[in-house]
């Protein structure tokens, strides 16, 4: 979450930046209370951009990671299963950095582990069927 502050911040800054320089050199000085007032709507706006972006991508991307993990260490051998390319296939072997499918009768392919987007049900095999 914190990796996408520092570029959040640096865009604010620029925004301010850009705002100052707008103002012209004749003019009154602004007074404290407004100024103080417009950073704390500011501030008020960017947790809140912040928190909209955390819960729209952030937290879905984190659950479906989650789910994949979760997927990959329940396979077992014989199950039937699709990748993200949409190659369907039985699990033959599974290791740590690959798990070996067949396609078709003995073709044979790796994939990694999070690769597998879902497993076929045994109900689901006989309706395809």
């Amino acid at each position: 979450m914190l990796n996408y502050l520092p570029i959040s911040l640096v865009f604010v800054l620029i925004q301010a930046t850009a705002v100052m320089a707008q103002v012209d050199a004749t003019a009154v000085p602004p007074n404290p209370v407004t100024t103080s007032g417009m950073l704390l709507r500011m501030a008020i706006m960017f947790v809140m951009v912040f928190m909209i972006f955390n819960v729209l991508v952030v937290k879905p991307q984190k659950r479906k990671l989650q789910e994949q993990t979760k997927l990959a260490a329940e396979l077992r051998k014989g199950d039937q299963v699709v990748t993200s390319g949409g190659i369907v296939g039985r699990v033959v072997t599974i290791d740590k950095e690959a798990m070996t499918l067949e396609i078709a009768s003995g073709v044979r392919v790796k994939f990694e582990p999070s690769s597998i987007l879902r497993r076929i049900e045994p109900q689901q095999q006989k309706e395809a069927a």
